[in-house]
């Protein structure tokens, strides 16, 4: 309970019978002046000065009292607020009630919730969510109770908590961050977690509350509409605002490491002739085929794009020209048997081009496209290299 006590956002005081303050949490002393840090042997009346003074300047904001229970609530500014708590842990049914309420809360919750004291080189549970103890694999949250994340999570992810935990003590940095997850039923999900130091009167931190939620489904939409943004609508392979990023980085690579890469140009030969005589419909169906014909001969490592209407690019990453120039001849090789089998017949013209040290994308792309139009100018259905 003291955790929690620890933990509040505001300045609580327990108060015994005899008006000697027993105990108070870090933001009780920051209203009262860090001279109260020393020492919390005084008296309740001892502060009532204080309270006094700031009840004269009319800044009380309520004042509520019920029986064993007397709770002044001071608003200092429109942030601040001093909560004082007098008799609490005196009265065995307000405990009783607490405790209740505090259960309810972590045994129902979805959320991943666990509080951690920090002991030397360990960082050990000392309260946890049911829902945090069942993805450790146990059914009582108390089982958790000085056991560590090396203790219950495979040693690369306790490493990877381990370190981020360091670095929220040496930074104080608690803004919210993603991490991945193994899943209850070992699926891999998504988490944002918020993990925020305790700390003792003296400002130094002795553990954390740690809070993650399961944020699996939005990662996913938000994979999927970006999947979406980078690929063509009926093909379904990536599209020309994907290709001009991918082609850039594919230079500066090059640049980088002295690797080669190939770009190859497709254009579907009198394609609106197609279009124009069979309909869209099948001009459509003549551009999947292609996407078929392509994926068959490329590499694992090569990337398909559709620039737009007819015309395909392929990047061909660690491809110098003569191995890019057999990908090509497989390609139109299948394509003209292919032809001998349907009923709807085409071509394809292609360019080819080997990126050259420290050519600018816009010259290497007009380079391919002079190679393109080269084949298409002298009669169609072939390759042609520049």
């Amino acid at each position: 309970m003291y955790e929690v006590f620890d933990l509040s956002p505001y300045p609580i005081a327990v108060v015994n019978k005899k008006g000697l303050i027993c105990n108070f949490n870090y933001e009780f002393s920051k209203v009262f002046g860090d001279e109260k840090n020393k020492n919390i042997s005084y008296y309740i009346k001892d502060i009532l000065v204080d309270l006094e003074n700031i009840i004269k300047n009319k800044k009380i904001y309520k004042i509520k009292k019920n029986n064993n229970l007397a709770a002044i609530t001071i608003k200092e500014n429109i942030h601040k607020n001093f909560v004082l708590y007098l008799d609490v842990f005196d009265d065995k049914e307000i405990i009783k009630q607490y405790t209740k309420y505090f259960d309810i809360f972590i045994n129902n919750t979805s959320d991943f919730i666990y509080i951690k004291k920090f002991n030397n080189n360990r960082h050990e549970f000392q309260i946890v969510s049911k829902r945090f103890a069942s993805l450790c694999g146990y059914n009582n949250i108390h089982d958790l109770k000085g056991l560590d994340d090396f203790d219950v999570f495979p040693k690369e992810h306790a490493e990877q908590y381990f370190e981020s935990e360091l670095n929220i003590i040496k930074t104080e940095c608690e803004d919210p961050f993603r991490q991945v997850y193994i899943k209850e039923d070992g699926t891999q999900g998504w988490l944002s977690t918020t993990k925020t130091l305790i700390k003792d009167n003296k400002n130094n931190a002795i553990g954390l509350f740690g809070v993650s939620r399961d944020i699996t489904k939005i990662v996913n939409l938000e994979n999927q509409l970006i999947l979406e943004s980078q690929t063509d609508d009926l093909t379904k392979v990536y599209n020309r605002k994907l290709f001009r990023s991918n082609i850039k980085r594919h230079i500066d690579i090059t640049k980088k490491y002295k690797n080669v890469f190939s770009l190859l140009l497709i254009d579907v030969d009198n394609f609106k002739n197609i279009n124009d005589t069979y309909g869209h419909l099948e001009g459509d169906g003549i551009l999947l085929k292609i996407v078929f014909l392509l994926k068959k001969h490329i590499r694992t490592n090569d990337s398909i794009y559709r620039l737009g209407g007819d015309e395909f690019a392929l990047l061909l990453p660690n491809a110098k020209e003569k191995e890019s120039v057999e990908i090509c001849k497989r390609i139109l090789n299948y394509l003209e048997n292919e032809n001998k089998k349907q009923c709807i017949k085409f071509t394809l013209s292609i360019g080819l081009s080997e990126y050259k040290k420290n050519e600018k994308y816009k010259d290497f792309f007009e380079r391919c496209d002079n190679a393109l139009y080269k084949s298409k100018n002298n009669g169609r259905n072939q390759l042609s290299i520049l």
